[in-house]
């Protein structure tokens, strides 16, 4: 299934494939891309019995918006029991983004939209928990699915350690 563009902002890019929606942020998430990801989990929820979704994060990764957290927790609510596997990739590394990966990792435990929502610091480590997770479900990734989101992402490689 081919990989549809939904929305394509400044800071934020939103794609989907059948039951999967992928995000790229290149800053902090604002409250106006939040509401495109709702209209785009509105389309796509009444068609699959879970969505899942991988989201890619390659820089603002500490940077919250005004009102951002809040629009967030109102989707969490909305879409309860309706998520699968929920893949967040901070790309990067040091202390700014292991401290991003962390707190992602807080507020899913915090969570009480019941979605399971881990966190990775590669794309390649989020991709293989993307199609692990998407396989538990049910719906596996071809090679060309996996290879059209990556394509999409276009991730940047992150410097090897020195």
């Amino acid at each position: 299934m081919a990989l549809k563009e939904f929305f394509a902002g400044t800071r934020c890019r939103i794609a989907y494939q059948g039951s999967l929606i992928v995000v790229c942020l290149e800053g902090a998430i604002e409250v106006s891309d939040l509401d495109e990801l709702g209209k785009c989990q509105d389309l796509i929820v009444p068609t699959v019995p879970k969505i899942s979704s991988i989201t890619v994060m390659n820089a603002g990764f500490l940077s919250v918006k005004p009102g951002s957290a809040q629009r967030a927790a109102e989707l969490s609510a909305k879409y309860k029991g309706k998520t699968g596997a929920s893949i967040v990739v901070v790309n990067g590394r040091g202390l700014m983004a292991v401290m991003a990966r962390t707190g992602i990792a807080m507020y899913s435990m915090l969570d009480r939209s019941g979605t399971n929502t881990r966190t990775f610091g590669s794309v390649p480590d989020g991709m293989k928990a993307l199609q692990e997770g998407v396989a538990a479900l049910g719906t596996p990734m071809t090679q060309a699915e996996v290879t059209e989101v990556l394509k999409f992402i276009d991730a940047r490689p992150i410097p090897p350690k020195p």
